[in-house]
């Protein structure tokens, strides 16, 4: 088995597979704060389904740049914590929640 490298890792995830630049042309195909396909009427669909109440807890893993958990919080009050793998899909996360006033 090769040996593992995580912060070679960590630059392929940050320098080429999701630079900055990459994430948001890939938002610009899958919408405002989206990353991955269906966008926002899919994660409404699925969220709807955990009959989520307020303020309840929610650990979104791969989080990308925060849509997902943005939705949870704005309407159903759930408190979201977004774990990801890219630091640039955090650094964006984290700038819109800011903007959000979700911080």
């Amino acid at each position: 088995m090769p040996e593992y490298d995580s912060k070679e890792f960590q630059k392929f995830l940050d320098e080429q597979q999701y630079s900055r630049n990459g994430i948001l042309r890939y938002e610009k195909i899958f919408g405002e704060d989206f990353v991955s396909t269906g966008g926002i009427d899919t994660t409404r669909e699925f969220v709807k389904i955990l009959k989520l109440k307020n303020e309840q807890k929610v650990l979104d893993i791969g989080c990308g740049i925060g849509g997902s958990a943005f939705l949870m919080n704005r309407d159903y009050g759930a408190h979201v914590r977004g774990i990801d793998l890219s630091t640039n899909m955090i650094d964006i996360a984290n700038e819109r929640a800011t903007k959000y006033n979700l911080r």
